[in-house]
């Protein structure tokens, strides 16, 4: 796995930046969700898990299919959307959350889901302006 999280452009370290970052920001749910009514909490939590989850399988896809260029990235950008679908449907069936726990549990996850997608949005930015396009990518035929 290290292998493939290292960047091409020689930086090894940028990647794991990220990643440190959506960890950081799913442990940071998973505290407030303490703040919750105690019934609520045990959901809110499966929900924070299966959403952390769902968008480190996400950001390691963006990744991966940065490499590859547009298609990849989007390749990348779709995985993650199947990887959030599903674990969303598995961790409410799962948790077998009803009425407001139910909207609690898409409320807790999609939070979490905002605050992991920002972070790889931010990330595929930053890659993008460390990489400035050089003449050998220019197609021949527009040079």
């Amino acid at each position: 796995m290290a292998a493939a999280m290292s960047d091409t452009s020689g930086n090894a370290q940028t990647p794991w930046r990220w990643l440190t970052l959506e960890l950081g920001l799913g442990a940071l749910a998973l505290v407030l969700c303490g703040l919750l009514s105690p019934e609520l909490r045990p959901i809110a939590r499966i929900a924070s898990a299966c959403s952390l989850l769902a968008g480190l399988a996400s950001f390691a896809a963006v990744h991966v299919g940065y490499a590859h260029g547009t298609n990849g990235l989007f390749a990348g950008i779709g995985a993650g959307f199947f990887a959030r679908m599903s674990l969303v449907a598995v961790g409410l069936v799962a948790s077998g959350a009803r009425g407001s726990a139910a909207l609690a549990f898409a409320l807790t996850f999609f939070a979490v889901f905002a605050a992991t997608q920002a972070t790889e949005i931010a990330y595929v930015i930053s890659r993008s302006k460390a990489r400035p396009a050089s003449h050998s990518e220019v197609p021949a035929r527009l040079a």
